[in-house]
């Protein structure tokens, strides 16, 4: 195969552009960044090793060849190579070129490659690859790995620019951040309840209290914060269980001394935080207010099984509420009714203790306290002598907690 058509390969330029459309699909997403340890010189100046790479997303042809420009804010980048790379592992008859740079608005690396000239060569689809290996010097304070155009060796300014099936794509840049300074502490949050009704005092402006609630998903929050003496409320931030935050834009109600939430429909059943936070003109005292409306159909259930032969076991599952009363009975026609056991989310068994009430007809659990929210799994089965069948019914209810009055949070 002769060198590709709208190859423009300059005397020590090495910006690589490709022209043309064929085969290239738009799907794709191409991806640069780093990797490498998150710290380095954390007692001085130090060097040590990272790496260019590729991610490649959305199938489609792989990257044929690629000019990088590079550089390393806080740091120095003191060598370029693709020694123990996919780009050295893959390299046939192509071009090859990467230098260091320097000078004012100039520091950091550029590196240029066309996998092969002759063969037709590219780098896996829909994974990661290495392109180039880096030294890095960094240390002690924070460095910041990132791609920026224009850097210029002996030749021309180099773009980043990834070629894919005779055509040049425009990646995303993932920067890396080296002894980057740990996220602001939040406090340990405080267990309340939908219903409570909470004071807090804030210490400073920058202050923050967080509250974790549980929720069934589909639960309709309602909330009040407000700050006391005429002063506007301070900040507030919801998170999911899975600690995504929540926009409460659409939902909250704006006043000169409180915000209020009301009909936001929780995504999800777990635990749930709240932070409160201080600022400058917020008052440093404040009530909070809050109430939930979970779904009917979360909190009670009917299920019918029919029992073919004694000892048949049946599962139900059903998303528990922490801190709600439990109340299920199982009732047996033609069979007796037998409640087995109750598991937790984690599938370990739960002791029911004296809110197990068995009979002959009817088998109960009665007040017992859910201990946190999750999905549960209540195993049930109908008894009896050999060659009876029936039929087994249960009706399984969760009242939740009611609401307290709180001055302050209790730890």
């Amino acid at each position: 195969m002769n060198q590709p058509k709208g190859v423009a390969l300059l005397p020590w330029a090495f910006l690589v552009v490709f022209v043309g459309t064929s085969a290239l699909k738009p799907d794709t997403i191409f991806k640069i960044g780093f990797s490498g340890p998150d710290a380095l010189g954390t007692n001085g100046p130090a060097e040590g090793t990272y790496y260019s790479t590729l991610v490649h997303e959305g199938g489609g042809a792989g990257a044929q060849g690629w000019s990088l420009s590079l550089t390393a804010r806080g740091g120095k980048i003191t060598s370029i190579d693709t020694v123990g790379t996919a780009t050295a592992a893959l390299f046939t008859d192509g071009f090859s070129h990467h230098e260091v740079t320097n000078g004012v608005d100039n520091e950091g690396a550029i590196s240029a490659i066309i996998l092969s000239f002759t063969t037709d060569v590219t780098l896996p689809v829909d994974t990661t690859s290495t392109l180039a290996r880096l030294g890095v010097r960094a240390g002690p304070g924070p460095a910041t790995l990132l791609y920026v155009d224009g850097l210029t060796g002996v030749g021309q300014p180099v773009a980043n620019v990834i070629t894919q099936a005779q055509a040049s794509r425009t990646p995303t840049f993932v920067p890396f951040e080296i002894n980057a300074p740990p996220p602001p502490s939040e406090p340990e949050a405080c267990a309340v309840s939908l219903g409570d009704k909470v004071g807090g005092a804030l210490q400073s402006p920058g202050d923050q209290d967080a509250y974790e609630f549980s929720a069934l998903d589909g639960t309709l929050l309602a909330l009040k914060l407000k700050g006391t003496g005429g002063n506007v409320p301070p900040g507030l931030q919801l998170r999911t269980p899975q600690g995504s935050s929540i926009d409460l834009a659409p939902f909250a109600k704006v006043k000169k001394t409180s915000v209020s939430l009301k009909n936001l429909s929780l995504p999800g059943a777990g635990a749930y935080k709240l932070l409160v936070t201080g600022g400058a003109e917020a008052s440093p005292n404040y009530l909070l207010t809050l109430k939930g409306k979970a779904p009917r159909s979360r909190l009670s259930l009917k299920a019918n099984f029919t029992v073919s032969s004694p000892g048949e076991m049946f599962e139900q599952s059903f998303s528990g509420l922490g801190g709600a009363l439990l109340t299920a009975t199982l009732k047996g026609k033609k069979i007796t009714p037998d409640i087995v056991e109750l598991l937790a989310p984690n599938g370990q068994p739960l002791s029911l203790g004296g809110a197990l009430i068995p009979g002959a007809k009817s088998t109960k659990i009665q007040g017992w306290t859910i201990p946190s929210t999750g999905a549960y799994v209540l195993r049930v089965r109908g008894s009896g002598p050999e060659g009876s069948s029936g039929a087994l019914t249960l009706t399984l209810k969760q009242k939740p907690a009611q609401g307290r009055v709180l001055a302050e949070c209790a730890e």
